[in-house]
């Protein structure tokens, strides 16, 4: 054992000792922790002054009670466009390739069942509600009008 230790150095907590004194949420109360580590939140019963993963300074008490969650918001989406036939899931795919290319995030449901029965499946393409007028509108652009070879 070296000087530093004789002299009354602190000497770095051994994690396995440390760990029997984190938090078991089945017994915190029984067991009476006094101290939370402010960086990850573990609780350590009382007599214990550094976290022994983060290694910083313990704070008296409980920690903080953590932020409620806040509820997402569910996205509703909207058809845009089905596609039939046995060509179904090559437009398909290509429907969705222009709208991400353009931004606009949209969803396939069903295009591998379209690849098991061609010509009988219907393909339908969803996006946001708020990004329908906009994907139509490129859709039909793209499929509904005439181009020139």
């Amino acid at each position: 054992m070296g000087d530093a230790a004789l002299k009354g150095a602190p000497a770095k907590p051994d994690p396995l000792v440390a760990a029997v004194f984190r938090r078991a949420s089945c017994c915190k109360q029984s067991l009476g922790y006094m101290a939370y580590c402010p960086v990850c939140g573990v609780e350590y019963q009382e007599g214990i002054e550094q976290c022994v993963d983060c290694h910083v300074a313990l704070q008296p008490g409980l920690p903080p009670e953590p932020p409620p969650k806040k509820a997402t918001p569910e996205a509703h989406l909207v058809r845009i466009r089905l596609f039939s036939g046995p060509q179904a899931v090559m437009q398909g795919d290509l429907a969705r390739n222009i709208l991400e290319s353009e931004g606009i995030p949209c969803v396939l449901p069903g295009e591998f069942t379209g690849e098991m029965l061609p010509g009988i499946d219907v393909l339908q393409l969803f996006v946001h509600e708020k990004d329908a007028e906009r994907a139509r509108e490129i859709l039909q652009s793209y499929f509904d009008t005439p181009h020139q070879i």
